[in-house]
């Protein structure tokens, strides 16, 4: 599952649908974020530009202006000795003889670098004049001197171009007019192509580049002077665009630009090195607006952009990590859906977020980095959403077995409890065990020990549930294989209840770290004895409720007795011992034993637990009832004090009656 959450995040990310994701999401965010802390790349002080305007375009009644005036406008900047000139201007129009011939001849007036714009197609343009490929800023020797080696793959194996622009009057090298000529095809998503291929040894960078420092290709790397210039696998540059405002506040009207330059006066805004960017197309009607990450501008300012870029080295870089971003970011996600709890994953998943986007708008505004980050991060959250739904599947499908096995384990639990006659028809014992859980640790029973003679016992594992449970299996176990031992050998001298501790003990010790640890109490009712034989292991002491509240066994105010013993917990201590103690039995005699959920239970809303106090209270105040009916109505008090609210340790109740009938009614 995980592994095709992310191969179909890895396909995506390499389709169409992908890229749309990297251009329009990603691209347009953190442009936007960039220019909000005001981290944009700006506008070199540098750069002057001037705009044929819609004032510009009414002052000159055209929206034009002739060659000869294009060549005053060049001389009165030439003469301010700027480092270059770029106009974003084909000038393929059709111009008359003299004016080509005056704009020739105003060329050898000026000697700054002035560079023109061109467009590359991949088909043949009807009617059209190929520009000649005889330049010298497009030959190879010019632009890779290490030769054809040099040249990065992406560009060699390029399928060559058509190459259009002004006329050869205009740009035939032997007449040197202008100093270099580049392509401003600019694509849809933000890229525009750095270099293209004409032939096998001519090569059209963007004028840009053209413009900007010596531009070289070594290594199969671009550098426009000192620094590399940084492209995408297939050689397309990411234009470092601004906020068009940035262009818009630092442009000037060619209006007054031409007219100084027709009266003679000098551009005083232009200083010596600048670069100056001339933008003839920027009037109502015949701008040409491209869709960009800062919505759509005009195209003469993704030029300016990339001439900014030429001059001050601001490039953006792509990073091109998408692949193992998203592999990263399924199996980060996978892990925390496996690691954490389910607020966890939320916080964790938030923070990663978070942390993500900060990091990826920290690198693009500070070293232009562009690390993709909409689909890893989809690959996080989606690995982490499967993954965590897998883990939910297999704990439901572990709860379902976890509540099979609890159930199972509560019927054969259930099996321990006394459901049998005991040894004479006038001795009843009955009992009620309330689990905390599918499971307890609290266990009572009774069984025969010979003629006239019945054993009871209570006992109760530290804790509850399922380990608890298990402690009371082997109690069960042992006490039952020494009912049988006993029954089969005829023994009528029974082990004492001491012996049955003793032997108890040893088994829960050997199960070794203390796991056995329960507290017990075993009693001998001997019938035609007249007595009750009981020895105790840390077991709260069972009450003896008499039929007449006049007994002499009882001392003390409550109408019972507290049958007492010492004797520590079994299972701790290999070597401990324990007593039996003996008391009369008469006929009314009431038992009752329990544990200590009993008196330790308490409600939500009532912190004060049950306590002996209560339970005293009910058994007094009920104990002329029938055993059945005392048991209900004392376990009805206790219900009544916890709201009827789960236990929170196992409870049992256990009542044995001894000739408790109508013949004997209390004193």
């Amino acid at each position: 599952m995980l592994l095709s959450v992310i191969g179909f995040l890895a396909a995506l990310y390499l389709s169409p649908a992908g890229t749309g994701v990297e251009k329009q999401l990603e691209q347009r965010f953190l442009f936007w974020a960039r220019s909000k802390i005001g981290q944009g790349p700006g506008l070199s002080k540098q750069i002057k530009i001037f705009a044929y305007d819609d004032e510009t375009a009414a002052s000159e009644g055209d929206f034009d202006i002739p060659l000869t005036d294009w060549g005053l406008v060049f001389k009165a900047l030439a003469e301010r000795k700027p480092q270059s000139i770029v106009v974003d201007k084909i000038f393929d129009k059709a111009h008359p003889p003299d004016q080509i011939v005056a704009f020739q001849k105003m060329s050898r007036e000026w000697h700054t670098p002035i560079n023109i714009i061109s467009f590359v197609t991949s088909e043949k343009v009807p009617y059209r004049t190929e520009v000649p490929g005889d330049r010298p800023e497009h030959q190879i020797g010019t632009i890779a001197p290490g030769g054809l080696d040099q040249v990065p793959e992406w560009l060699t194996s390029m399928k060559p171009k058509y190459f259009y622009g002004a006329p050869q009057t205009l740009t035939a090298a032997s007449l040197g007019i202008f100093s270099g000529i580049g392509h401003a095809v600019y694509e849809l998503d933000g890229y525009l192509q750095s270099i293209y291929k004409i032939s096998s040894n001519v090569f059209v960078p963007h004028v840009s580049l053209v413009a900007g420092h010596a531009l070289k290709i070594q290594k199969q790397r671009i550098f426009n002077g000192d620094h590399e210039v940084p492209t995408t696998d297939d050689g397309r540059i990411l234009v470092n665009v601004d906020k068009q405002s940035v262009y818009a506040q630092r442009s000037y009207g060619m209006g007054a630009l031409i007219r100084r330059a027709r009266s003679g006066k000098p551009i005083t805004v232009v200083d010596e090195g600048d670069t100056v960017i001339l933008l003839p197309l920027m009037y109502t009607g015949n701008t040409d607006f491209r869709e960009t990450p800062h919505g759509s501008m005009p195209g003469g300012y993704l030029v300016t952009a990339m001439v900014n870029s030429s001059l001050t080295g601001k490039w953006l870089k792509s990073w091109n990590a998408g692949i193992p971003l998203i592999i990263a970011g399924g199996l980060s996600g996978a892990w925390f859906a496996f690691a954490f709890s389910p607020l966890m994953i939320g916080v964790i998943s938030l923070a990663v977020i978070g942390m993500s986007v900060v990091v990826c708008i920290l690198l693009f505004s500070t070293v232009g980095i562009l690390l993709p980050f909409a689909l890893p991060l989809a690959s996080f959250i989606v690995a982490a959403g499967v993954m965590f739904g897998e883990r939910s599947r297999r704990a439901q499908v572990s709860q379902v077995r976890i509540e099979g096995e609890l159930a199972t384990a509560q019927i054969v639990q259930n099996s321990f409890f006394a459901d049998k006659k005991t040894c004479h028809p006038d001795l009843t014992v009955t009992g009620k065990f309330f689990p905390a859980g599918e499971c307890g640790g609290d266990w009572w029973g009774h069984c025969p020990a010979g003629p006239g003679k019945e054993y009871v016992f209570i006992g109760d594992a530290t804790g509850h549930g399922v380990a608890a449970a298990l402690v009371t299996a082997v109690s069960f176990a042992t006490i039952s294989a020494i009912e049988s031992f006993s029954i089969s050998q005829g023994n009528a001298e029974n082990p004492k209840p001491s012996d049955l501790l003793k032997m108890l003990n040893k088994v829960l010790f050997d199960l070794g770290n203390h796991t056995g640890v329960m507290t017990f109490f075993v009693g001998l009712l001997d019938l035609e004895q007249n007595k009750f034989v009981y020895s105790n292991a840390g077991h709260l002491p069972p009450a003896l409720l008499p039929i007449s509240s006049e007994d002499p066994r009882i001392q003390g105010r409550l109408p019972l007795k507290n049958l007492s013993a010492p004797g520590s917990l079994l299972g701790m201590d290999p070597d401990a011992t324990f007593n039996d103690q003996e008391i009369e039995l008469k006929a009314g005699d009431r038992l009752f034993i329990y544990t200590d959920g009993l008196i330790e239970n308490y409600s939500t809303n009532n912190k004060n637990p049950f306590g002996k106090k209560r339970l005293y209270d009910a058994l007094i105040a009920n104990r002329d009832l029938a055993a059945k009916d005392f048991l209900s109505s004392v376990i009805k008090s206790y219900a009544n004090h916890i709201d009827g609210e789960p236990p929170a340790d196992d409870t049992t109740l256990v009542v044995i009656d001894w000739k408790r009938h109508a013949s004997h009614p209390p004193a």
